[in-house]
Formats: C-alpha cells, sequence, structure tokens
C-alpha cells in the first residue's frame, strides 16, 4: 500500500523495482525500530542481508527476461496471441476454448507444451550464455 501511495514520487527514468524495494526496505527498517521492544523481530542484519540478496538477483532476473523475450519472438503468431490472451489478457479459458473451437483440455495441453517449449528455449539460452560468458 505503501508503494502505491508514494507512487507519484516515483522517476520514471529509473527502473522501478530498484525503488520499490527501497520503499519496502525502509517500510520495513520503520517498523522493526516501532516493535523493537517485541521479542519477534527480524534483526536489521537480517533484514539488510535479504535486500542485498534481493538486489543481486534482480541481474539474474533481468537475464532471464530478456531471454523470455528472445524466445517469446521465435514463436509463431497464433502461439504468441495465445499466450498474450492467457497472461496479459487473463482470458477465461472456457470461453478461449470456444473461441479457438477446442475442448478446454485441448486448450491445457497446448498451454502445457508452449510452457515446456518456452522453459527450454529460456534454459538453452541461459546455458549458451554460460558457455560463452554472456548475459541473456
Amino acid at each position: 500500500m505503501v508503494i502505491w501511495e508514494k507512487f507519484d514520487e516515483y522517476d520514471s527514468e529509473r527502473g522501478f523495482l530498484p525503488w520499490a524495494m527501497g520503499v519496502a526496505f525502509y517500510e520495513a527498517k520503520n517498523f522493526m525500530r516501532r516493535s523493537s521492544r517485541d521479542r519477534h523481530y527480524f534483526s536489521e542484519k537480517l533484514v539488510e542481508q535479504l535486500c542485498d540478496q534481493m538486489a543481486s538477483s534482480q541481474d539474474e532476473q533481468d537475464v532471464f527476461l530478456a531471454s523470455l523475450e528472445r524466445c517469446l519472438k521465435k514463436l509463431p503468431e497464433d502461439d504468441l496471441q495465445l499466450i498474450h490472451k492467457v497472461y496479459w489478457e487473463r482470458s477465461d479459458f472456457s470461453c478461449l476454448a470456444k473461441e479457438l473451437g477446442i475442448l478446454i483440455n485441448s486448450l491445457y495441453d497446448r498451454l502445457w507444451r508452449l510452457r515446456t517449449r518456452l522453459r527450454k528455449c529460456i534454459s538453452l539460452r541461459l546455458l549458451d550464455g554460460v558457455r560463452h560468458g554472456k548475459r541473456s
């Protein structure tokens, strides 16, 4: 809620996730300071370690997302449209199956195959990047 309330302070020239993590970090520190008398709390050192871990995992997430984007671009247009309808538009599966003229179980199977294909593509890209010292 605090991130939503402070959203007007966000500078769109900078990354959203680091800003949001900074807001969350300081909110957590303020909470810890206020509740330090409670015997059930995380130490400040632990919170800092968690934040550092999140920051270091951001690079890995960026590489993963870049790989996903490239793998999505390799898909045929009809598969890409299906993924868009399912994950971006959040289309109802039964309506989508009717629209495509297939049974809902066939839709589930098709999505499972697409996710498997994307997972393999991403894994190969990441493995290839590690072999060649690249990051995507």
